[in-house]
């Protein structure tokens, strides 16, 4: 299985350039800044409540971020094309893509974000609890909501051509 717990799917543009991504999901949290002092809130707020494990919380640091995200805390403009370096080993082809969902079949192989740095358009359908699209940059346009219209067709890698063995989708939506 290529893709763990902790890694999803992302569907990236940046440069009029599109590509999946399999990474690390905490990468995806695109102004650390944010998700900082919405932490510490919470965890003043557990504390107050009696909580022992967030009385005892020593705080979040910037620093704890993945190395990947290192000096792009808050996905700036200038910050864009340092992230989109780092993480070019992790970008996958639609037909690789299409064989491990055809083997996987598995809700985990569809894309949970939609991220175009062009426009600043940051969509989740991510289907956890964890709200990235609470946590990006002021300005963007940021919402839980299907995305996956927004995908050429030929893209679509979890969805098989009438030629093929079996029609339709695999799983998923169009």
């Amino acid at each position: 299985m290529i893709i763990d717990s902790d890694d999803f799917i992302v569907y990236a543009i940046y440069n009029g350039d599109a590509n999946y991504y399999i990474t690390f999901k905490e990468l995806w949290y695109l102004d650390y800044r944010k998700l900082r002092d919405a932490t510490i809130i919470k965890m003043t707020e557990l504390a107050l409540k009696g909580d022992k494990y967030a009385k005892n919380w020593k705080g979040w640091q910037i620093g704890e971020v993945n190395e990947i995200r290192r000096d792009t805390f808050e996905m700036t403009d200038a910050q864009i094309p340092i992230f989109i370096k780092r993480i070019e080993n992790d970008i996958f082809s639609v037909d690789f893509l299409k064989e491990i969902y055809e083997d996987e079949d598995n809700q985990d192989y569809l894309p949970s974000l939609y991220v175009d740095f062009d426009n600043h358009i940051f969509y989740s359908i991510y289907r956890e609890p964890a709200s990235f699209e609470d946590y990006v940059p002021d300005g963007w346009i940021s919402e839980y909501k299907d995305f996956y219209y927004l995908i050429p067709d030929e893209e679509k890698y979890w969805i098989r051509k009438e030629n093929d063995k079996k029609t339709g989708i695999l799983y998923g939506r169009m």
